[in-house]
């Protein structure tokens, strides 16, 4: 097999593990091919297709990222106050015009009043690799967070060949970040802090339903409450609990405290991760001390691609906002972004209007619309027809300052398996690309795991699974390979 220097190479920033990882794949074709027939026999997420050839990066590299990440998670929850003193007024003014329900800001008020949800909620980043480095598309946080029931897949991963022969021959070891048993214990926790829970046992709702069959069945009981119960072990191994995987159908929510219909149990703690709105009196309850409610209504502010323009713009033009640190740390994660709006903006340095902009350098952006999941409402320009380029951009200008415009950035090639053996003739092949975008999760001041989806590279468009993108692994790597690679500054 043969494995291109420009492939090797775009790793580098990470660290040397990938490119001793493609070495060994190239020098034993025969076990790195036979691993995605082998995934696909023996899929622990049968929800999704798998990937069999992981992101390798090397821990110290990891390290380094997950201070960036967590930087950047806290400059976006702190975006309502550091553009809107969190004034319900301005706040009405700005989101809603995405969000006709929060153009009031007597609800606006509701919502920011304490508890608010801000800092326990959940988030996951939306990053793609890049040769100079990540760089984060979208903040996704809240509720209807998905993707960190992928967190199994890297050590399952690393148990397999060509991982595990891998990291055998290579001297080196996996080393896991894992997503499950942290968030448990994070949901719990929370509800110990808050003082929702004030004694016996300690139950925690993960609602999942209503959703598609096939991601209820991404689900499962039994390995949720092991994790739970090392979770709450953790915190303190006194405490015990139930996890239920329930709807909000399943809760009654007009008790004193809100209790699982079938079973009784008092619900201290809930995560909203199924297909709908959230649930007004849960709201009500978690406003009353009475449950701890991850996240409601507050997903919406913390999940508006727009806070993205914000900090971009805060970032490039130096109103004061962000301090020189921060502001570096922006420009070197976030692509360029720009709120599509009536006035001029700034692009590379220089005055234009949004229109101008978008309808002249189609191929080097990104049109979304401010408020919209599972990659619906975005157009690639490079990927996207002239014709239906220019139809997204009427629609933009057409409701100012509610889409936001972004640099294109290319994801460094993720590899894989060939689609087929060698050539007749006993040519060398080689490996598939793919795009990827990495999904880490941050919460509780901590990256806790990466959902990882990978596209084949030149289909072009969002990479999303509800649009047949493939799951992947990132898996950090310590020890091992001397003198084969070393970081590059990121």
């Amino acid at each position: 097999m043969r494995i291109s220097a420009d492939a090797r190479d775009a790793w580098r920033p990470y660290g040397g593990a990938a490119g001793r990882f493609f070495a060994f794949v190239a020098a034993e074709p025969s076990a790195a091919g036979t691993a995605a027939a082998d995934l696909a026999r023996h899929n622990p997420l049968p929800s999704y297709t798998l990937h069999p050839w992981p992101a390798l990066l090397d821990g110290a590299v990891a390290t380094a990222l997950e201070a960036r990440f967590v930087a950047l998670d806290a400059l976006l929850r702190d975006v309502p106050r550091r553009f809107f003193d969190s004034d319900p007024g301005r706040m009405a003014a700005f989101y809603g015009r995405g969000v006709p329900d929060l153009a009031q800001p007597a609800a606006i008020a509701v919502v920011m009043a304490p508890p608010d949800g801000v800092a326990a909620a959940v988030a996951r980043l939306d990053v793609v690799p890049t040769a100079d480095g990540p760089r984060c598309l979208e903040y996704n946080a809240g509720s209807l967070v998905g993707g960190w029931e992928s967190g199994l897949l890297p050590p399952y991963l690393a148990s397999r060949a060509p991982l595990a022969d891998f990291l055998a021959a290579d001297g080196s070891r996996a080393v896991q970040r894992p997503i499950l048993r942290p968030l448990l214990r994070h949901l719990a926790g929370c509800a110990v802090d808050s003082g929702v829970w004030d004694g016996g046992a300690l139950n925690t709702a993960l609602l999942v339903h209503p959703h598609k069959p096939q991601e209820i069945a991404l689900h499962s009981a039994e390995r949720y409450q092991r994790a739970y119960d090392e979770a709450l072990a953790a915190l303190d191994p006194a405490l015990s609990g139930r996890l239920l995987l329930c709807g909000w159908a399943d809760v009654d929510l007009t008790a004193p405290r809100p209790r699982h219909r079938a079973s009784g149990t008092t619900v201290h703690a809930a995560f909203e991760n199924y297909d709908g709105l959230p649930d007004r009196a849960a709201f009500r309850l978690a406003k009353a001390g009475r449950l701890q409610l991850f996240s409601g209504p507050v997903t919406v502010f913390l999940s508006d691609k727009r806070n993205l323009a914000l900090l971009s713009s805060a970032a490039d033009e130096g109103d004061g906002r962000l301090d020189g640190e921060e502001g570096r740390l922006v420009r070197q994660l976030l692509p360029t972004t720009r709120l599509v709006d009536d006035g001029e903006t700034t692009w590379d340095g220089e005055a234009v209007h949004p229109s101008e902009l978008l309808r002249r350098r189609r191929d080097e952006l990104v049109l979304k619309k401010g408020v919209g999941l599972g990659g619906h409402q975005v157009a690639v320009g490079r990927f996207t027809s002239a014709h239906a380029w220019a139809a997204r951009v009427d629609e933009a200008l057409a409701a100012p300052g509610t889409w936001i415009v972004q640099r294109y950035v290319e994801s460094i090639p993720h590899l894989g398996p060939p689609a087929g053996g060698d050539d007749d003739d006993g040519a060398a092949i080689t490996p598939s690309r793919f795009d990827a975008v990495w999904g880490p999760f941050v919460f509780a001041g901590g990256w806790h795991g990466t959902f990882l989806r990978l596209q084949e590279r030149g289909a072009g468009g969002v990479i999303n699974t509800s649009s047949g993108a493939r799951v992947g692994a990132v898996v950090e790597v310590e020890g091992g390979g001397v003198g084969h690679g070393r970081a590059t500054a990121l």
